[in-house]
């Protein structure tokens, strides 16, 4: 399965010298504004755990510069690869979705059994990790979808803070400018009311929670 996963090196000669140099004179530009907001540098997608070599050289090039680094990953990749780039950058986000893995592959395409290996093992690191919940209505909103999370986190990591993210809308506008079909146009956000009500799910089940972030 994880070499149908993700073709990567991890080890293989540095070919990303040069592009390496070129983007981080790019992000040493930006230095003022994240020395302001206490920010850095976030590598996301799409998956940035699909590019592996180029993903490593660059974090490791931003930290030498005292450049605050943060992977959001959906934690889909072998974890050897997401093993060395959660324990090279200073935090890391990770989404947990959908715990059936017939709707998690309906969904997302892929199983969930790899995605939730993953976190049981990451748990065992000392990694600064963020975890997140995508609050969508009619695929991962459900009473049993979110009891199913809290029972395997509880069971089975060390996680007990969660970030609630709201459904929002905001992306339609890209994929119209790339003139590209957005499948969730019919899904409404949640109402602040309906997210309270999960908040406090998560809260009884003993997760200290966040909305955002």
């Amino acid at each position: 399965m994880e070499a149908d996963v993700i073709q990567a090196g991890l080890g293989a000669e540095d070919p990303f010298g040069e592009l390496v140099e070129s983007l981080v004179r790019e992000i040493e530009k930006d230095v003022i504004f994240y020395d302001e907001s206490c920010g850095g540098v976030t590598f996301s997608g799409g998956e940035p755990l699909s590019h592996p070599d180029l993903l490593l050289a660059l974090a490791a090039a931003c930290k030498d510069r005292g450049i605050h680094t943060c992977l959001d990953t959906s934690g889909f990749a072998p974890f050897k690869i997401l093993k060395a780039a959660a324990t090279t950058v200073d935090l890391v986000l990770f989404d947990i979705k959908i715990m059936a893995n017939k709707d998690h592959l309906a969904f997302t395409g892929k199983p969930v059994g790899l995605v939730l290996d993953n976190l049981k093992k990451l748990s065992l690191l000392n990694v600064n990790l963020k975890l997140r919940f995508p609050l969508i209505p009619f695929m991962t909103d459900t009473v049993k979808n979110m009891d199913q999370i809290m029972t395997f986190l509880t069971q089975e990591t060390r996680f007990r803070q969660i970030h609630i993210l709201p459904f929002h809308a905001t992306g339609m506008a890209k994929y119209e400018r790339l003139k590209r079909k957005y499948a969730l146009k019919q899904i409404t956000p949640p109402r602040d009311e309906q997210v309270e009500k999960v908040r406090q799910r998560f809260e009884a089940g003993g997760f200290k929670t966040m909305i955002g972030g």
